[in-house]
Parts: structure tokens; C-alpha cells; sequence
């Protein structure tokens, strides 16, 4: 592996990059059009993951190559490169902002974020499609800062923990399903959840390597998320979403299912659940542009529904308060909806409708919501909600 460390000037500082502010481009339109725009890959830009303060923004391509942005510096010109051993498919940041790790063929890669130095890599001798880091992960090289990695070739998921000056690779477990679509770590325990494109969800106990549950949909899976307590919501081919629980013991069971009948199967791909108790919300998307809205604490509860055309919706999440809902899609428009009404409040357009591979979302210190997107142009795209009446610096997006 190899990496490249960008724009630093002679006294050592990270030079500012003035036309890294986020700007609109007709101020005279109905809705905003503002983003900022950056080319970054030398061909298609697949994949992209905010950290969990808006401090660091990471992308991975075609070209074999991952980057690090940090926003606080410079939006435009990445602060790290890292050379990866193909394309790279998929990448994640641990909770507490310490590690970075993303997905190149075979290998799984992990960078240290205390300094930066070149990547840890751990070939694992197959492709690997899916990784998740454990929520407990404390960023101090201990036992709980470890991930697992799924490889769908030998039915295996591995486990994988950081050490100070090294990545060391611990015995994983075998599974017994086909086609692995999710796989979550449930915070504080050490239960994962692993879905299945025909429909199987299994349980493993992560330290003692051993399948504790199963059940199976009726429906293939295409999306998981967890909830509050006990309990996540898998998205199903057929444009419905079942709210499934779990008990001490690991027995899961479906508690209730969502969703408007619809005139042919298409697949939820978007998943969010607010993390308000008091609003205590789902939304679901469809590759069809159907958006619906329900409170969980009601059997039928379905508050509204949107719709963003036929376009296949990527990403969906809401804001702290869960008053907005942010739908990201696949022609790498960003919009903004009212949850309490059927209200579009936004409309956040990319300079023409591009593929977009990747979205992603996060709401920072500022109070407002950054959001990026990479495309088949190698661009990666930044918006910004609430957007500034003002020119904005990069420091500002975090603390402003």
C-alpha cells in the first residue's frame, strides 16, 4: 500500500483552498442548487462514509484508491491518499472517531487515525463484501476495538482487531446462509445480526463464535437497521419493511409489518429510525422513489408519504430533532422534507443528473446537516442544510 500526503505548505499548514466554500448557484431559484463540487477520482467514485463528527470525509473508487478529507482544512483537496489492491467497494469510521476501514478485493484495510501512517491491510483470501465495526470499539487498541468482515466465497466472517502497531486477525465464525446483504454489531453485547438475500437472518454470539438464533421472511432482504431497545427493522423485496425483536435468550420473532400495498414488489433499499424516544419514527425508501413515514409506536401508523419520481433512493436520515427528512438518490439530488406534513422544504440539485454510487449523511456540531455524495464522474459532492446565507469556511461546517 502506498499513500500520499496532500497540500501542505512550507511552515508546515494546511493550505486553505479559497474556493472551498459552499456557494449557490442561483440564488433567484425556487430551491436551493447549492453544493460544492470536487473531481477526485480518476474514474467511478463508488463509495463514501462521514465520521461520526463531520471531522474526517473518506472515499473509495475504481481507480484502486481511497482518500481522506479533513473538513475542518480543506473540502477540495484530500489530506490522505491511500493505493488499495482494487476497487474500493466500502468504507466505515469506528464511533469514536480512531479508525477508518474500508474494503479493496480481498483485503480489508485499517487506517489509524491517531497518526495517519500507512494502511493496515489483512488479505483474507476471498472477496470480501460487507464490514462493520463493533459499536463498543473504545479507540484505545484494547480487546473491544475490533471489526468483522464478511467473505461470502467460504461463508465466513472475520475477526479482526487493532493493535497499537498492528492488525491482528482472531478466529472468526462460519455461517450457514447464502448471499449475505447486512451485518450489524448490537451495541453493548456481543451479538451481530447477519441478513440474507432469501430471507434469513441469523444471530451469532461473537466471542463465543456460535449461532444463538434464525428466522426467516417470507421476502428476500435488501436492508437492515437497528431500532431502539430490542428490536430492528429489515427492508424486503417486496416494498414492505417487517419490525422484528429479539429477547435475552437470542429468539427473534416479527412484531409488525409496514407498508402501503403496492401494484408490483420493488425492493426497500433505504432504511432510518429516529433516535428521539419521544418521536420514535421510521422511514423506508424504495429503488422506485416511494417514500413512507410511520410512528412505531402505532400498528398503523403511516404518517406520510412522498414521493421523489422513479428514482432509486440511496440514503435517508433524519435530523436531531426529527422535524426534517433527508433523501438522498441516485441522480445525486438531495431533498429535504417536513415530517409533520407532506411538505418538500428543499431541494439540493447536483449540476445535472449524474449516477451516483454513494450517499451519505451526518449532522455536525454546527447544527447543521452535511451531506456527500460520489458519482460515476469520480466527483465527490458536498451539501450542506440549513445552507448559509453567507459564503462558509471549512472550519465553520463543524463548529460554526
Amino acid at each position: 500500500m502506498e499513500e500520499e500526503n496532500l497540500d501542505i505548505s512550507e511552515n508546515g499548514d494546511f493550505e486553505m483552498d479559497e474556493e472551498a466554500q459552499f456557494y449557490e448557484e442561483d440564488p433567484n431559484a425556487i430551491f436551493e442548487t447549492s453544493y460544492l463540487l470536487t473531481r477526485v477520482h480518476e474514474k467511478d467514485a463508488v463509495s463514501v462514509a462521514i465520521s461520526p463528527t463531520g471531522k474526517y470525509v473518506a472515499t473509495g473508487g475504481c481507480d484502486d484508491t481511497a482518500l481522506l478529507f479533513k473538513t475542518f482544512q480543506n473540502l477540495k483537496l484530500p489530506f490522505m491518499v491511500y493505493k488499495a489492491s482494487d476497487t474500493v467497494q466500502e468504507l466505515t469510521f469506528d464511533s469514536t472517531e480512531s479508525f477508518l476501514a474500508y474494503i479493496s478485493g480481498d483485503d480489508v484495510n485499517v487506517i489509524d487515525l491517531g497518526n495517519f501512517i500507512r494502511p493496515r491491510t489483512v488479505c483474507l483470501g476471498a472477496p470480501v463484501s460487507l464490514v462493520t465495526w463493533n459499536p463498543g470499539c473504545q479507540g484505545a487498541f484494547d480487546i473491544y476495538d475490533y471489526l468483522l468482515a464478511v467473505v461470502p466465497e467460504t461463508k465466513y466472517v472475520a475477526k479482526i482487531r487493532m493493535d497499537r502497531n498492528e492488525i491482528v486477525p482472531l478466529t472468526g465464525f462460519y455461517y450457514a446462509g447464502e448471499t449475505p446483504t447486512d451485518i450489524k454489531m448490537i451495541p453493548q453485547t456481543v451479538l451481530c445480526l447477519i441478513t440474507f438475500d432469501n430471507g434469513l437472518i441469523l444471530m451469532f454470539n461473537v466471542d463465543k463464535r456460535t449461532q444463538v438464533a434464525s428466522i426467516h421472511m417470507k421476502s428476500p432482504i435488501h436492508s437492515m437497521t437497528l431500532s431502539m431497545s430490542t428490536s430492528f427493522v429489515v427492508g424486503l423485496s417486496s416494498g414492505k419493511v417487517n419490525i422484528c425483536s429479539y429477547s435475552d435468550d437470542g429468539k427473534m420473532k416479527i412484531v409488525n409489518q409496514l407498508g402501503e400495498v403496492k401494484t408490483e414488489d420493488i425492493p426497500v433499499e433505504a432504511l432510518c429510525v429516529s433516535k428521539n424516544p419521544s418521536r420514535p419514527y421510521l422511514a423506508f425508501a424504495t429503488l422506485g422513489g416511494d417514500i413512507e413515514v410511520h410512528d412505531m409506536n402505532t400498528v398503523n401508523g403511516l404518517r406520510f408519504k412522498y414521493s421523489v419520481g422513479e428514482i432509486s433512493i440511496l440514503s435517508l436520515t433524519f435530523d436531531e430533532k426529527v422535524d426534517k427528512l433527508y433523501v438522498g438518490c441516485y441522480d445525486g439530488t438531495l431533498y429535504v422534507f417536513d415530517v409533520h406534513s407532506d411538505k418538500l422544504l428543499d431541494v439540493y440539485y447536483s449540476r445535472g443528473k449524474v449516477n451516483t454510487f454513494g450517499f451519505a449523511m451526518r449532522r455536525v456540531n454546527s447544527g447543521r446537516m452535511l451531506a456527500c455524495s460520489v458519482s460515476s464522474k469520480g466527483d465527490l459532492r458536498y451539501f450542506l442544510d440549513p445552507f448559509p446565507e453567507e459564503p462558509i469556511k471549512c472550519a465553520d461546517i463543524l463548529i460554526g
